[in-house]
């Protein structure tokens, strides 16, 4: 501590050993802090935190991103939060996923196909947008990622000949990356940053241009 922070070590009033890390992050904040003259917000449930900022004047407590954003801009801190709650919550993602599994997928592979054991996987938010937000309701638009695989029964009249009155069907697995769209309606509590419930979901169809599977 002393070689990087030139001071003994902050939190030490209280510190056990699970508590080492909570140490030196608070010690790295003071030494950022002595360094760049920066006001810096610490937000943390912990309330060492709490009792730590109470003798800095240039650190500030918060018990929440919400209360946090609130303090600092309404507006623009309040969309920053609204972001983070829907791209960090799991049910999202879950039934996102559910969604696109039942998508009317449109197949670009020049053979009347029919999907089976349709898996997504990877799901990756490109961008979210906020429409409109009330206290606790919001709705946002949103541009996804996935990564799917699946197997496809097909007819290759190449394969099967012209003159075959019935083709042979082949059944393979296939896999593809998709970009999709959607809207989300959701009831958020600002100050848990969670959502309370999905009023509704949807999620565009997409083109897929599978790719055999090694």
């Amino acid at each position: 501590y002393m070689a990087y922070a030139g001071f003994a070590p902050a939190l030490l009033w209280n510190m056990r050993a699970r508590e080492f890390i909570d140490a030196l992050t608070a010690t790295c904040l003071l030494k950022f802090q002595h360094t760049s003259k920066a006001d810096l917000a610490v937000i943390s449930q912990d309330t060492d935190w709490k009792e730590f900022s109470k003798n800095h004047e240039n650190i500030e407590y918060f018990k929440s991103l919400s209360i946090y954003a609130e303090s600092v801009d309404p507006h623009v801190d309040r969309i920053l939060l609204i972001k983070s709650i829907v791209k960090n919550n799991n049910s999202v993602l879950r039934e996102i996923e559910s969604l696109i599994a039942c998508s009317n997928f449109r197949i670009n592979i020049g053979w009347d196909a029919n999907i089976y054991d349709i898996k997504i996987s990877d799901l990756n938010f490109k961008s979210i947008s906020v429409l409109n937000s009330s206290f606790d309701q919001v709705e946002v638009t949103f541009r996804i990622y996935a990564s799917v695989e699946m197997d496809l029964e097909y007819s290759d009249i190449e394969a099967s000949g012209h003159l075959l009155e019935k083709p042979e069907r082949f059944r393979q697995s296939f896999h593809s990356g998709i970009t999709t769209n959607g809207t989300l309606n959701i009831i958020i509590d600002p100050d848990q940053e969670e959502i309370i419930k999905i009023l509704n979901l949807e999620v565009d169809n997409t083109d897929l241009n599978p790719k055999p599977v090694d």
